[in-house]
C-alpha cells in the first residue's frame, strides 16, 4: 500500500485537533469512510461532531432539538384538544 507524504485534516472528535495520520488526498481511509457516513465538523467552532445539524452542544444542537421536541409536544396537545372538540 502506498503511503501519502500529505497529512490527515480530519477534526477529531470533540476537540479541535487534526488526525496527523499520513494520507494520500486530504483524508485518510479511515476518515474517507467517516466522511462518507455522514460525520463532519461543527459549523461555528470546528469540533468533530458526528449529528447531521453539524454543531456541537456548545454551539447550540442542544437548544436546536429542545426547540423541536417542543414544537411536536405542542403540535400533538393541539392535535388532542381539537379531536377532542369533535362531537361524536
Amino acid at each position: 500500500m502506498p503511503k501519502g507524504w500529505n497529512t490527515c485534516q480530519w477534526l477529531a472528535l470533540s476537540s479541535t485537533q487534526l488526525c496527523g495520520k499520513s494520507c494520500l488526498g486530504v483524508f485518510c481511509k479511515i476518515h474517507l469512510a467517516r466522511l462518507r457516513k455522514g460525520q463532519c465538523a461543527c459549523q461555528r467552532c470546528g469540533v468533530g461532531v458526528k449529528t447531521a445539524l453539524a454543531m456541537c452542544k456548545r454551539c447550540g444542537s442542544a437548544a436546536y432539538y429542545q426547540r423541536i421536541v417542543y414544537a411536536k409536544k405542542c403540535a400533538l396537545r393541539d392535535e388532542f384538544h381539537r379531536l377532542a372538540a369533535i362531537d361524536c
